[in-house]
C-alpha cells in the first residue's frame, strides 16, 4: 500500500523498498491443473496483483523510478522554498521525491475532510493548521506517529521531543488543555497519541508605513515613525491615513467567513481585552466566548467598518489575497496577519511598497497599571 511504502521510503531509505515492493508485485507462477472455481479465484488474484503493480508503479515519480511521497502543503510563500529544498536536499539523499500540491488556504481544510471522509490514498502527509486537528482525529483521518513504525522505530531520524516543548505537544497531540501545553505542563498528555509535528509556527505581526506615519506626525521623540501599542492609539492612526475619496485605506484587513478569515483578525481584540473561546479542560463555550469582556472586544472590533470607516467596504469578502494586494499596491497604510506574507509585500517584483515597511507587535488593551496586555494569535 502507500502508506506501507512510505514507511519503507521514511524510515529505511527508497530504494530497497521500491524493490520489495516491485518484487511482491510479479505475476504468479503458473497454476496446476485445478477446478474452475479454484481457477476463477486464482485469475482473479493475478488481476488484483497487476492492479497493485500498475498502482506501485504509478506511485513513482513518472519517467525517474524514484518513489513519490505526496504533502497537501499550504500555499504559504516558503513552499516553493520548501519544495526546493525536497529536490536539492532530500531526493538526492533518499531518492525519494517529495511533491508539494494543495489548494487554496480558504479551501485546504475542506479538501482534507472530503478526503478524510472518502478514506483517499491521495495524500501521504498532510499539512494541517492547528485548529483542524481535532476534527481530522474525530474523522479517523490521522495516524498515530508515537509506535514502531515511526517515532518508536531505532530507524527512525528524528524524536518527538526534539521539537519545542508546549508547542509540540498542543499542535501534536489531542486533546490537550491548551494553556497547560502551550506552558510546556505537558506530564499529563504524554500518554496521548502523536498525530503530527510542529514543523513551522508563525504569528500575526503589525506592518505599518513609516513614510505616512512621518508625513503624518505620528512619531516617537527622534521623529521616527512609532508603531502603535495599544488599540486607541491604532484607530486613531487609521482615522488620521484613512483617505476614502483616494480608495485609500488606515488598515487593510480580511473579513471573509471563508477557512478562519475574519477570526484572525478579530482575535487579537478579543484575547487583549481578557476574554476567551472556551472552558480548556471540558471546552464548553457557552458563557466564555460571550462574557462582558468579550462584548466589549467585539464592540470595539466592529466599529473600524461601521463606524470608523477605515477599512475597504470591499474587505467583507477579502482573505489573504485581497489584503496583500491592497497592501503591495499602496491601498492601505497598515495591515497585520502572518509573518511570512511579508515576504510578498517586500517582494520588488510585485509590490509598489518595497521598503516602506517597518514591523511591531500587533496593538493590545491598555490596562489599568498602563501596561498593555497584547495576543498576537499563530
Amino acid at each position: 500500500t502507500r502508506r506501507e511504502l512510505l514507511k519503507g521510503a521514511v524510515l529505511v531509505g527508497g530504494g530497497a523498498t521500491t524493490s520489495a515492493i516491485l518484487a511482491a508485485c510479479q505475476q504468479l507462477p503458473a497454476a496446476p491443473a485445478v477446478d474452475e472455481e479454484a481457477q476463477q479465484r486464482i485469475a482473479e488474484l493475478e488481476a488484483e496483483l497487476e492492479q497493485a503493480k500498475s498502482t506501485a508503479e504509478e506511485e513513482m515519480v513518472e519517467g525517474t523510478g524514484k518513489v513519490t511521497v505526496r504533502v497537501l502543503s499550504l500555499p504559504w510563500p516558503q513552499t516553493p522554498v520548501e519544495q526546493q529544498m525536497a529536490n536539492d536536499q532530500f531526493m538526492p539523499e533518499t531518492g525519494v521525491e517529495v511533491l508539494l500540491e494543495g489548494p487554496p488556504y480558504e479551501f485546504a481544510e475542506s479538501k482534507m475532510r472530503e478526503l478524510a471522509a472518502s478514506q483517499s490514498p491521495e495524500f501521504d502527509i498532510w499539512e494541517y493548521d492547528s485548529q483542524w486537528l481535532g476534527a481530522m482525529v474525530l474523522a479517523g483521518a490521522m495516524e498515530n506517529l508515537d509506535t514502531a513504525d515511526y517515532f518508536r522505530s531505532p530507524d527512525a531520524a528524528i524524536k518527538f521531543e526534539d521539537f519545542l516543548p508546549g508547542h509540540r505537544d498542543y499542535l501534536g497531540r489531542f486533546p490537550v488543555n491548551d494553556k497547560l501545553a502551550l506552558s510546556g505542563d505537558v506530564q499529563e498528555f504524554q500518554d496521548l497519541p502523536i498525530y503530527g509535528v510542529a514543523w513551522t509556527l508563525g504569528t500575526n505581526m503589525l506592518g505599518y508605513r513609516t513614510d505616512l506615519y512621518e508625513e503624518a506626525g505620528i512619531v516617537d521623540e527622534n521623529g521616527k515613525a512609532k508603531a502603535p501599542e495599544d488599540w486607541d492609539e491604532f484607530k486613531d492612526a487609521c482615522i488620521k491615513l484613512t483617505r476614502p475619496d483616494e480608495g485609500f485605506y488606515g488598515v487593510a484587513w480580511y473579513n471573509t467567513r471563508l477557512a478562519d478569515g475574519i477570526s484572525m483578525q478579530w482575535l487579537p481584540f478579543h484575547f487583549s481585552y481578557g476574554a476567551d473561546i472556551w472552558d480548556y479542560d471540558t471546552f464548553q463555550i457557552e458563557g466564555i466566548v460571550n462574557t462582558p469582556e468579550a462584548v466589549e472586544a467585539l464592540t470595539e472590533f466592529v466599529k473600524y467598518p461601521q463606524e470608523y470607516k477605515v477599512i475597504d467596504p470591499g474587505a467583507a469578502n477579502w482573505f489573504i489575497a485581497e489584503l496583500v494586494n491592497a497592501v503591495t499596491q499602496d491601498l492601505a497604510a497598515m495591515w497585520y496577519t502572518y509573518v511570512s506574507f511579508a515576504a510578498f509585500v517586500e517582494d520588488p517584483n510585485t509590490s509598489k511598497t518595497v521598503g516602506k515597511w517597518d514591523y511591531a507587535m500587533v496593538p493590545g488593551k491598555r490596562q489599568p497599571d498602563g501596561s498593555v496586555r497584547r495576543v498576537p494569535v499563530f
